[in-house]
C-alpha cells in the first residue's frame, strides 16, 4: 500500500511538471509571435536605379535596412536594349548585376596600396600555397603580387616555391602561376636596364681612377646577388618541366614562361622536350608547346630540340599532333633542318603518302624540297601500279595534285602520261569518276588547258554536248556572267564555251543534277 502511495504521488508530480513546461513554452511562442508583430517590413524598390521594369513578384526588407541608403551607381552597364525594354530582367535583377559589377572595379588605393599589399601579405605568408589555388583566393594572390615590391614578391615566391608545381597542374592555380611569371619578367627587365646602369657607372668610376686604384678594385671581390623571383620559379618547375608541357593546364603555364621570360630563364624548357621529344610531340598540349619553342630565337638549345625532330620525323610524320611539329619545323626552320627531313623520306614517298596524317607532311615537302630530292620523289610516283593507287587514295590523291603543282614542264608532263591510261574510258574510267579522279583531272586542265585523253575530243568534257545528245538542254540563267566567262576567268564556259563543262577558274565540273547546274 505504502509502495502504490508512492507511486500515484509520482504520477500527480509529473503531471503537475509537464503542465508547468507546456504553460512555459506557450508563453515563449506567444513572446516570439509578439516580437515577429513587433518587426515591420517595407516594400523593396531600386531607389538608385533608374530603369527596368518592377519585379513580377512582391519583395519587402526590414524597415531598419531601409533606413540604410544605397551606395551611388557609377557603373555604366553594357547591356543589349532590348533585354532592359522587353522586361526579361527586373530591375531587382539588373540592381544586383550593376552592384555586382561596380564592386568588381574596386582596386586597392593607390595612396595606401603598397602598404596594405605589404600588411596583407606579411600577415598570409603561411597559407599562400593554399589562397593561389582557392576558386576565390588566387584572385587576392595575383592582385597581391602586382602591388607588392620586387623584394617582396621574392619572399612570396620563394614561400610557395615547393607547391609550384602542383598549382600549375591545377585549374585555378595555373593562373597564380601565369601572374608570377608576368610580373617576373617586368622584375627581370628592370634588372637588366639596372645592371647596364651600374656597368656604365663602374666603367666611368675606373676611367676616372689611377693604375693602382684599378688593381686594388679589381682584387676585390663583387657582391653576390641575391636570387630573383624568375629564378626561384623556374628552378621550382624545372624537375618537372616535361609533364607540364603535356597537362591541359600546365602547358599555359610552360607557354607563358616562353613568351615572357629571357632566353636564360627558358632553357630548362627546350633541355625538358628535348629529352622526350617523342612523348611531348605526340601529345596535343606537347605539340603547342614544342610550337612555341620553335618560335624563339635562334639558340643552342633551339637547334639541339629542331636536331630531335629531325632525328624522329619519320615515326612523328606519322602521329595525328606529331605531324604539326614537323610541318612547323619545315615552316619555320632552316634549310639545313628542312632538308634533312626532306632526305629521310626518299624511297617511302608512296607508302606514307596514303596516310592521313603523313600525308600533309608529304605536301609539305613536295613544296620546300631541293630540286634534287623532288626529281627522287616524282621517279617514286611515275610507278604506274602505285600512281593507280593513289589517285583512288583518299589522301593519295592530295598528294598527286600537289606534285602536279610543283613539279616543272617536263616532270608534269610525265606524270600525265603515267594518270592517262587510268583515265581513259577504255580502261574503264573508274579512276575518273571518284572524287580523287575528278580532282586530279582538274588539276590536269588547269595545267594544260587542251589535255585531251586518246580516243576522247572536248565533247566528253563539254556539258553541252553531253546534254544534247541524251536530249535535254542546259538550263539558262539571268546572270550575266553566265556563258561569257565568269568574273575570276573561265566563269562557266569551260575551255571553249559552251555554257558549261570545266570551270577552270574556280575549279571543278558542272554537271546537270535535279534541273540545275551543280559543281562537283
Amino acid at each position: 500500500a505504502a509502495a502504490a502511495a508512492a507511486a500515484a504521488a509520482a504520477a500527480a508530480a509529473g503531471q503537475d511538471a509537464a503542465k508547468d513546461n507546456q504553460q512555459k513554452k506557450n508563453s515563449e511562442d506567444d513572446g516570439i509571435e509578439e516580437a515577429e508583430d513587433e518587426i515591420q517590413y517595407k516594400p523593396y524598390r531600386p531607389s538608385k536605379l533608374k530603369f527596368g521594369r518592377d519585379h513580377p513578384d512582391p519583395v519587402v526588407e526590414n524597415a531598419s535596412l531601409a533606413a540604410v541608403e544605397p551606395p551611388d551607381i557609377t557603373y555604366q552597364l553594357a547591356m543589349p536594349a532590348h533585354v532592359i525594354h522587353e522586361g526579361r530582367l527586373s530591375n531587382l535583377q539588373l540592381e544586383a548585376i550593376v552592384y555586382g559589377c561596380q564592386r568588381h572595379l574596386i582596386d586597392l588605393p593607390k595612396e595606401d596600396g603598397p602598404s596594405a599589399a605589404t600588411a596583407i601579405l606579411n600577415e598570409g605568408l603561411t597559407f599562400w600555397a593554399e589562397a593561389m589555388v582557392d576558386p576565390f583566393g588566387n584572385y587576392l594572390f595575383q592582385k597581391i603580387l602586382e602591388r607588392i615590391t620586387p623584394e617582396e614578391r621574392v619572399t612570396l615566391v620563394s614561400s610557395v616555391s615547393t607547391r609550384l608545381v602542383n598549382a600549375s597542374l591545377n585549374l585555378h592555380g595555373t593562373r597564380s602561376v601565369q601572374k608570377i611569371v608576368e610580373v617576373c619578367a617586368i622584375d627581370e627587365e628592370d634588372r637588366e636596364d639596372s645592371d647596364d646602369d651600374e656597368e656604365d657607372s663602374s666603367e666611368s668610376k675606373s676611367e676616372a681612377k689611377s693604375e693602382d686604384s684599378d688593381s686594388k678594385s679589381a682584387g676585390k671581390k663583387k657582391k653576390k646577388k641575391k636570387d630573383s623571383a624568375a629564378k626561384i620559379l623556374t628552378d621550382a618547375l624545372r624537375p618537372s618541366a616535361a609533364r607540364l608541357c603535356i597537362d591541359s593546364h600546365g602547358n599555359h603555364a610552360i607557354q607563358r614562361i616562353l613568351l615572357k621570360l629571357p632566353y636564360q630563364r627558358t632553357q630548362f624548357i627546350f633541355d625538358a622536350v628535348a629529352a622526350s621529344v617523342e612523348d611531348v610531340a605526340r601529345h596535343r598540349h606537347g605539340c603547342c608547346v614544342i610550337q612555341r619553342c620553335l618560335d624563339s630565337r635562334h639558340s643552342a638549345a633551339r637547334s639541339h630540340l629542331v636536331d630531335r625532330i629531325v632525328e624522329k620525323s619519320l615515326e612523328l610524320m606519322q602521329d595525328a599532333y606529331g605531324n604539326y611539329v614537323v610541318q612547323y619545323v619545315l615552316d619555320v626552320c632552316g634549310d639545313d633542318e628542312v632538308h634533312a627531313i626532306c632526305e629521310s623520306v626518299v624511297g617511302k614517298v608512296c607508302v606514307l603518302a596514303v596516310q592521313k596524317f603523313s600525308s600533309n607532311v608529304m605536301e609539305k615537302c613536295l613544296e620546300r624540297c631541293t630540286d634534287r630530292v623532288r626529281e627522287e620523289y616524282l621517279n617514286e610516283l611515275n610507278d604506274s601500279d602505285r600512281l593507280r593507287e593513289l589517285m583512288m587514295d583518299p589522301f593519295g590523291n592530295y598528294v598527286v595534285q600537289r606534285a602536279l603543282s610543283v613539279s616543272t614542264h617536263a616532270q608534269a608532263i610525265r606524270l600525265v602520261e603515267t594518270m592517262k591510261p587510268h583515265l581513259s574510258t577504255s580502261s574503264g574510267g573508274g579512276i575518273r569518276n571518284t572524287a580523287g579522279g575528278r580532282r586530279i583531272l582538274g588539276k590536269i586542265c588547269r595545267r594544260f588547258p587542251n589535255f585531251q585523253l586518246e580516243g576522247e575530243t572536248f565533247e566528253d568534257y563539254d556539258l553541252n554536248q553531253v546534254l544534247a545528245r541524251s536530249g535535254h538542254h542546259a538550263p539558262t540563267s539571268s546572270n550575266p556572267h553566265h556563258g561569257r566567262g565568269g568574273p575570276r576567268g573561265g566563269g562557266w564556259d569551260g575551255p571553249r564555251g559552251g555554257g558549261g563543262g570545266y570551270d577552270s577558274g574556280r575549279g571543278g565540273y558542272l554537271r546537270l543534277q535535279s534541273g540545275r547546274l551543280r559543281r562537283v
